[in-house]
């Protein structure tokens, strides 16, 4: 189960035929994640889970540029970085708990790239209504502890997501 929560302030600036959103804030990351793997000297199987809690800083920058042959529709992309600090909590379990670590001051990177495309029309009162649709890659860097082994708690710290996205909104 993976949690994220950005609460951003956006400024847009026009540059030659491009829109640039420039975007920074704060933001909220969980995640609780349990395995199972089988034991490599024997024939039973390890069971492990990792709690990440914290709260960072973001910043980021997304692109804009009008698609002009087709009235209303807008190419993004953007990137995006969150440094996350907060606590871990990692298990290595087989029915009860044992190897229990609890790691303070856990520093957790996250980078997002997104890319799609974007209708707009004006709703009004220098409103402007929107409908996107893209995709996007996370790499979620310091998850879990290489303490337990190379291949206990997500492959050394690390983890990529890919996905399908969409979205709507109002944009003043």
């Amino acid at each position: 189960v993976f949690q994220k929560l950005d609460l951003l302030a956006t400024q847009m600036v026009s540059f030659r035929s491009w829109d640039l959103m420039l975007l920074g804030g704060g933001t909220y990351a969980g995640n609780q994640f349990d395995s199972r793997i089988a034991d490599p000297v024997g024939p039973e199987f390890i069971a492990g889970a990792a709690r990440f809690d914290g709260w960072g800083l973001t910043t980021g920058l997304l692109a804009y540029r009008d698609i002009p042959w087709l009235t209303g529709l807008t190419g993004y992309g953007g990137v995006q970085w969150s440094g996350i600090y907060g606590n871990s909590v990692l298990a290595e379990t087989d029915g009860v708990d044992f190897n229990r670590i609890a790691l303070n001051g856990t520093l957790l990177n996250v980078l997002e790239l997104k890319v799609g495309t974007q209708y707009e029309r004006r709703i009004g009162k220098g409103a402007i209504g929107f409908v996107s649709a893209g995709f996007e890659a996370q790499y979620w860097a310091g998850l879990g502890s290489p303490l337990f082994g190379e291949c206990f708690f997500l492959n050394g710290n690390s983890l990529g997501l890919v996905g399908f996205t969409v979205g709507t909104g109002i944009r003043r």
